[in-house]
């Protein structure tokens, strides 16, 4: 096992979320649940303090929040109009952690988004 220097970002998709899933595939019968089962985990740099973390999150939310938008839509005409940082705290729930490690013996791979 060994311990990765960075901490780790679990952003949950909230109601309004939802709502716009629910306008962009009516005819899909989505429930909170079923879109939180399998959350996206973003590092970032290791933080020791909750307030640092959060600070950038403000500072990159929009990279995050068009990640969870184009993971249902590849089309930003789909998206929500202006992406602001009060509308990302209203649409997500992020839990912040700061201990990461890795359990895998394989070697880590990165790939470009």
């Amino acid at each position: 096992m060994r311990s990765v220097n960075r901490s780790a970002v679990i952003v949950k998709p909230n109601e309004p979320f939802l709502n716009w899933l629910k306008k962009l595939y009516p005819e899909e019968a989505y429930s909170l649940e079923d879109i939180r089962n399998e959350c996206t985990v973003f590092l970032i740099p290791e933080y020791d303090m909750v307030e640092e973390a959060q600070g950038f999150i403000k500072r990159n939310f929009k990279t995050i929040f068009r990640l969870e938008l184009g993971g249902w839509s590849t089309d930003p005409k789909n998206f929500p109009g202006k992406l602001t940082y009060k509308m990302f705290c209203e649409w997500f729930a992020c839990e912040i952690n700061s201990e990461v490690y890795d359990l895998s013996a394989k070697k880590i791979t990165v790939e470009d988004a």
